[in-house]
């Protein structure tokens, strides 16, 4: 009777990481909260399974004091789970995760269980089932990390996940609003979804018209999963974006084909589905590519990213159907330096990407 009453007393909620490879360790959390009014002793144990290879990991904690109201265990507090004794590792997940930074593909389940340390009863467990697969998570593009919106229904764009998503598998878009001063990755973890769409076919969607508003001055978290067969196979990490009330409501847009036809004189560097290693030479501090649209969305993403295949520079381009021409000064993207490699992506709605590298001989 006196184990069942703890129970009632002792609650464990697992809060996972935003993806699941090593880099991401930190983020993983337990919450314990005691709902009673007297310090509760237990001790944990950890276990691990994976559907085809059974048990992979088990692991046993010290004994804990566990006061009234909530405590969280996390990287930073594993000093409170010692002495703790590692009782099973699979050698050949310990290997992968030392190899590849991740776990194999397969079906996991994490399970946390308390025990009264006096009667080893327990008293309370949680569970947390994840699917790990072959999969490269969705890289975000578009609105960039600490952008502003003004648009009531934007676009939002990211790298496809390798392999993209086919048969039973596809995107979920989710949507967090930031409370008071939360960081994105709290609200994406703890925040109920301010908007998701499950089902996304193609690595880039417009919000809805019949979506909920976003609130002028407000912060909002995003980020993409790839789900399969009902399971989330990996995520891409959390970006933020504010939204405020765009007040130029006078605006004329310019006419599309005006502002995508070739200058004369200017020499245009095609862009391909591969561009190989081939990298063209640009001269004068002009960067001038042309982009063959043959879809019937009139956006696509553009980005620049340097030899270490970081993000410099990224926005959205109006395009029309067949030949398009574009062109800016090299000057306004200071990240840009003369003798090093860069390469420029379009993105279209079905994530196909047309790419050139470049190399500016004179700023």
């Amino acid at each position: 009777m006196s184990g069942i009453l703890t129970g009632q007393q002792l609650s464990l909620t697992i809060i996972p990481a935003s993806s699941y490879d090593i880099s991401h360790r930190d983020e993983w959390a337990l919450n314990v909260q005691n709902l009673g009014k007297e310090a509760i002793s237990v001790y944990f144990v950890g276990i691990a399974t994976e559907q085809q290879r059974g048990l992979v990991f088990k692991i046993t904690s010290g004994v804990l004091l566990i006061p009234p109201g909530a405590t969280q265990f996390n990287t930073s507090y594993y000093l409170g789970l010692e002495p703790y004794t590692i009782e099973y590792e699979d050698p050949v997940l310990r290997q992968n995760a030392i190899a590849l930074n991740g776990l194999p593909a397969g079906q996991y389940e994490m399970c946390v269980v308390a025990n009264e340390s006096q009667t080893s009863v327990e008293i309370a467990s949680t569970c947390y089932s994840f699917a790990v697969d072959d999969c490269t998570p969705p890289e975000l593009i578009l609105p960039a990390n600490g952008d502003t919106l003004t648009e009531d229904f934007p676009y939002f764009m990211w790298m496809p996940s390798v392999p993209p998503p086919s048969g039973q598998s596809s995107y979920t878009l989710k949507i967090f609003e930031l409370q008071n001063n939360q960081t994105p990755w709290s609200a994406a973890q703890t925040n109920p979804s301010f908007y998701e769409m499950k089902g996304i076919q193609s690595a880039y969607f417009q919000y809805g018209i019949n979506s909920r508003n976003f609130s002028p001055g407000k912060a909002y978290a995003w980020k993409v999963e790839v789900v399969s067969n009902g399971n989330i196979v990996c995520s891409s990490e959390v970006n933020m974006f504010y939204f405020i009330v765009n007040e130029e409501t006078d605006i004329v847009p310019e006419n599309v084909a005006d502002i995508n036809s070739p200058k004369a004189g200017v020499a245009y560097i095609p862009t391909a589905v591969d561009d190989g290693r081939v990298v063209s030479s640009v001269d004068r501090g002009m960067i001038c590519f042309s982009y063959e649209h043959d879809n019937s969305n009139g956006e696509v993403g553009m980005r620049i990213l340097n030899s270490n295949k970081i993000d410099i520079y990224n926005t959205v381009l109006e395009v029309q159907s067949g030949m398009n021409y574009f062109d800016f000064r090299a000057s306004d993207l200071k990240a840009i330096k003369p003798g090093e490699v860069y390469q420029i992506q379009v993105i279209n709605a079905l994530g196909v990407i047309k790419s050139v590298q470049f190399k500016l001989v004179n700023k």
